[in-house]
């Protein structure tokens, strides 16, 4: 074995087989390159300042897949020193078959460094440590392990301020290599130089052609920091091996800072699905822990369509939830917009304020048609309705996950539920609540100070004869959305609350349980038609509606009772008329016998009996005109009555009546007005 010192001074000797390498570690200090029947070895045994060691645990995870790549290797750090060995070529060669590789790169060399400080390039210290052949092409390993080893501690305690400084010290020196280039280039042949014994100066220049190249090329293609990222395990600080699952459960469970960058390390930048497996039993566990955007996880994870999550869409996932507990310089995600679904809801739910909540929330709405049902329609609301702010859509998603608190529901409301904002806000999240979710929501609206005379929930706690206090909360919910979709596919409404809102302030909720009653209590009735006037009638109480509807849907003896009670409530005269000419209408759009309709009509027979009674109303003379019209001979009788024979209009319709009356009794009354008239005029 040949042992070249890459620091300068030759200590090696002749050993005749590869185990020996092991035993290099031994030495107190070493820096070199081993050739081993024809095999290149780089060996490091060097101590580095007590201060730095955890840089140096940092640096080492980022070179254990060497192994695989470079062949045999010995790798071992303990405190205070670094035992290091690894293949430099990976497959037997000799430096004298690579020299035409290194004669036509030369040239080049100087122009590439430059090039390199212009950028701003950070390549640590050029040496055989950083780099090694793999497939006939240069690859590099690491950003500064010289810088690592000075024997002054590195200012700053954190893995990112040794790259910053590396930085700065690795292109305080870019002009000495450029100094080298500079005299290669007017030097002999490398193969001159070599046989000339000039080994030292000549692997120098060999290492650095084989990195300034790997870096020109890499740095154009974006990838030499995702080149490094795959060499990025989690090492045991004392052994040099990869962490045990009871050592990473044991790591997460301690919350030091350290430890739990160590296993985000080992989650997102291994893809180590044990160490992901252990950080989302902690999340989903319900323990907090600081740095974690644990809603990321729970929320990609909880998910009616989780089952969808690829590899790629978890990576992203715990890339974005532990993003506070990875390196800088190891921070790239991929793009927002290559996000599956189910990431981009996770992270518009679980991440905080901020750009990359923003983007995500932007491209969630662009795509929201492929959620599933019920997240699909309340994200597709907010779009078309233009509320598109973060913090909206934000709020929405951790309700629509079951995750309520009061600072969401205040973004929510803050305009209040009247606003169409507010019921816009109250539409999106109502289809998808439980029971028990509805009166978390219901009872923040009950209890905010801040609606005054608006209040959206007075109506409810108003005199009914419907208990409203007890009724289900989403009931309640539902009704404020005014939504006709939704109040149409409600079932669980009873004939009391139905009826009830009838008197409604709004006019949409009116009209919808008019509808539902139309089609389902009053199908095969024609008291239906009734329905409509209620909801106009602001002269009936909301116990008057109630109990009409209820007598009206009353079958059998006891139905002419209820009416009668009815009217004993003293129902407004001019509502009753309202009624009484809806009743008109309807016969006359009726096709079946008249005096059968007649015979079922108690309300008819009862409207005309109190307002026979009770005089003090005014009809105008077209509402006299369809009461004329009306089917029960006392409607008709009433009518004719009040109707003037002197009105040339009303004289009209008198004489009209005449001709199609068919009650002899009610001819004889009409006659008696027509000759009324005549008798009048004829004394004039």
């Amino acid at each position: 074995m040949k042992i070249l010192a890459l620091d300068g001074q030759l200590v090696g000797a002749l050993i005749s087989h590869e185990p020996a390498l092991a035993h290099l570690s031994e030495l107190d200090r070493l820096h070199a390159l081993v050739l081993v029947n024809g095999v290149s070895f780089v060996v490091r045994n060097v101590p580095i300042p007590r201060l730095n060691y955890h840089l140096g645990v940092e640096y080492f995870r980022r070179a254990e897949k060497l192994k695989k790549l470079a062949g045999s290797a010995h790798f071992r750090i303990e405190e205070g020193r670094i035992c290091y060995a690894r293949r430099f070529f990976p497959s037997r060669c000799t430096l004298t078959e690579n020299i035409p590789f290194i004669d036509s790169l030369l040239p080049d060399l100087e122009q590439t460094l430059q090039s390199f400080t212009e950028r701003g390039v950070f390549h640590g210290a050029i040496d055989p440590s950083n780099i090694f052949r793999v497939n006939e092409r240069w690859v590099c390993v690491d950003y500064g392990f010289t810088f690592l080893l000075q024997h002054q501690p590195i200012a700053g305690e954190s893995y990112e301020d040794y790259l910053r400084l590396g930085t700065e010290a690795d292109l305080r020196a870019l002009s000495t290599l450029s100094e080298m280039v500079r005299q290669a280039r007017t030097s002999k042949r490398p193969s001159q130089a070599l046989e000339r014994g000039g080994s030292g100066n000549f692997l120098y220049r060999f290492v650095l052609v084989g990195l300034c190249l790997l870096f020109g090329v890499l740095y154009k293609t974006n990838s030499v920091r995702e080149f490094v990222r795959s060499f990025i395990p989690v090492l045991n600080s004392t052994q040099g091996e990869a962490l045990t699952p009871e050592q990473l459960r044991a790591f997460w469970a301690s919350e030091k800072l350290e430890n739990l960058k160590r296993v985000a390390y080992t989650a997102v930048l291994e893809k180590n699905e044990l160490a992901k497996n252990i950080i989302l039993e902690g999340v989903l566990d319900g323990r907090g822990i600081d740095h974690v955007f644990a809603d990321v996880i729970i929320t990609g994870h909880k998910l009616p369509w989780r089952k969808l999550l690829t590899e790629d869409d978890a990576n992203i996932l715990f890339g974005f939830s532990l993003l506070s507990l990875l390196p800088d310089d190891f921070r790239s995600l991929p793009k927002i917009q290559d996000a599956s679904i189910t990431v981009l809801f996770a992270l518009a739910s679980g991440l905080p304020e901020g750009n990359s909540r923003e983007a995500a929330v932007v491209e969630l709405l662009r795509r929201s048609s492929e959620l599933p049902s019920p997240f699909r329609e309340s994200l597709l609301l907010l779009g078309q309705s233009g509320m598109r702010a973060s913090g909206i859509v934000h709020a929405v998603c951790n309700i629509l996950m079951g995750r309520f608190s009061e600072e969401f529901l205040r973004m929510l409301f803050s305009d209040g539920l009247t606003s169409k904002e507010g019921r816009t806000a109250l539409l999106a999240i109502v289809p998808s609540l439980s029971e028990e979710e509805a009166e978390g929501v219901y009872a923040f609206l009950e209890s905010d100070p801040h609606w005054g005379s608006k209040d959206p929930l007075a109506w409810f706690r108003r005199s009914s004869l419907v208990n409203w206090k007890t009724a289900s909360a989403l009931l309640k919910l539902q009704i404020l959305t005014e939504d006709a979709t939704l109040l149409s596919q409600q079932a669980t409404r009873t004939l009391d609350q139905e009826a009830d809102l009838l008197t409604y302030p709004s006019s949409d909720v009116r009209n919808i349980i008019v509808s539902d009653l139309q089609n389902s209590v009053f199908r095969d009735s024609s008291y239906g038609s009734l329905l409509s006037v209620l909801t106009s009638e602001q002269s009936l109480s909301r116990e008057q509606v109630i109990t009409l509807v209820a007598a009206l849907s009353t079958q059998g003896e006891s139905h002419y009772g209820f009416i009668q009670q009815w009217f004993a409530t003293s129902p407004s005269p001019t509502s009753v008329l309202h009624l009484l000419l809806a009743r008109a209408q309807e016969f006359s759009r009726d096709q079946r016998d008249v005096r059968e309709n007649a015979e079922l009509d108690s309300f008819s027979l009862s409207a005309t009996r109190y307002l026979k009674k009770n005089t003090e109303w005014k009809a105008t003379t077209d509402e006299l005109n369809k009461m004329a019209n009306h089917p029960e001979p006392l409607a008709r009788a009433l009518a004719y009555s009040r109707l003037d024979a002197s009105g040339a209009a009303e004289h009209q319709i008198l004489q009209d009546r005449l001709h199609v009356e068919s009650d002899e009794t009610l001819k004889e009354l009409l006659r008696s007005r027509l000759s009324s008239k005549e008798l009048a005029e004829s004394k004039n």
